[in-house]
């Protein structure tokens, strides 16, 4: 009986630390850039805005997603920004349902750091390696098709 007490406490503390850490997951994707003016001359050591769209479907789709950011260029030019932790304009990072449709990622900048922003690029959102091996999961590997309702 102790046994058993034990097992339980253990699962439920593990199920609890599971829960937790799915809430401590990161809601963003690292984004890092290089700031250049309209001659393509780098820009660097300078406060810059930064607004970020996700677009669903294609380039001239509906914003799902907006923010701001407001970084400062390194001595190369480079920013590093956090999408899905900036300033929220319209939407929530969290509720951009990645599985249902395409996306395109699109930057505005103002590189006087305010708000005029001038549209920079707009690009399809594409999967890292992980999420490409993640889509496998649910595939057995001796080649079943992933159907675990049958399993004993």
């Amino acid at each position: 009986m102790r046994t058993l007490f034990l097992l339980s406490v253990n699962l439920l503390f593990t199920t609890v630390m599971i829960l937790h850490a799915q809430d401590k997951m990161p809601q963003a994707v690292s984004y890092q850039a290089v700031a250049r003016d309209a001659q393509g001359k780098v820009v660097a050591q300078k406060a810059i805005g930064i607004q970020v769209e996700i677009l669903k479907g294609s380039t001239t789709g509906t914003v799902v997603f907006s923010e701001t950011h407001s970084p400062t260029s390194s001595q190369t030019g480079t920013v590093n920004l956090l999408i899905g932790q900036g300033t929220r304009k319209t939407g929530t990072f969290s509720s951009v349902d990645w599985g249902v449709d395409t996306y395109f990622l699109q930057l505005s900048m103002d590189l006087n750091g305010g708000s005029n922003y001038e549209k920079v690029s707009a690009i399809q959102m594409l999967p890292v390696p992980y999420a490409l091996y993640a889509a496998k999961a649910g595939v057995a590997e001796n080649g079943g098709s992933g159907n675990t309702d049958n399993m004993n």
